[in-house]
């Protein structure tokens, strides 16, 4: 088996780095048990996985390594599960605008509390600086003094 990073996940299949920097198209078969977490997708972007390569010349994902952190939400369809969104985390970047489209602070807060828990550092980028006005200005010092 080889092992390699899942760079690209599309529906079913997942492009995954290996060591030797080659591309190779995978998918999984069966069910991975990933702990107690519930999830709608087993592998995620970022994570460090071993495939076994197929006669075909795509590969099937056998075995999910460790992961030092990931980032989900609930799954927008069923409660009771998790979607995850990355794996191995080492910067996370969140940009938002004040205006056009109007900043909900909620918005902020949901996605640290995604990724505070595991200590990934996270930095938020104002973008859109060029059409505030006073106003909004305000906002922005406001914002700034709660999330430093």
């Amino acid at each position: 088996m080889e092992k390699g990073i899942v760079v690209k996940s599309t529906g079913s299949w997942y492009t995954v780095r290996l060591e030797d920097g080659t591309r190779l198209e995978c998918r999984i078969r069966g069910k991975f048990r990933l702990g107690k977490l519930q999830l709608t997708n087993p592998v995620a972007v970022g994570d460090e996985v071993a495939v076994e390569r197929e006669a075909d010349g795509k590969g099937l994902i056998r075995e999910i390594l460790p992961r030092r952190n990931y980032v989900a939400r609930q799954s927008p369809r069923k409660r009771t599960e998790v979607h995850l969104l990355a794996a191995n985390v080492d910067q996370a970047v969140l940009i938002v605008t004040i205006r056009h489209p109007n900043l909900k602070q909620g918005f902020i807060d949901r996605f640290l509390l995604m990724t505070e828990p595991f200590d990934i550092p996270t930095t938020i980028v104002f973008n859109k600086a060029d059409l505030y006005d006073e106003g909004d200005m305000a906002v922005f010092e406001y914002l700034r003094d709660i999330y430093t």
